[in-house]
């Protein structure tokens, strides 16, 4: 099993690359705001749980 540390390393590349799908969204206007949304709460949701890994608190 993995450590908490490569845990935590995983869920911030995995919200980088949410981060970049949510940025080429922001560009194309007739991507729904709903979707473009669901990808920046789905990099915050992830920076946290790395978050509180790194701390040792997952």
């Amino acid at each position: 099993m993995a450590s908490s540390a490569e845990r935590a390393q995983s869920f911030a590349r995995q919200s980088e690359a949410d981060y970049a799908t949510w940025q080429s969204l922001e560009k194309v206007s007739e991507v729904p705001e709903c979707h473009r949304m669901l990808f920046l709460q789905m990099t915050c949701e992830k920076l946290c749980k790395a978050s509180l890994l790194d701390q040792g608190k997952s």
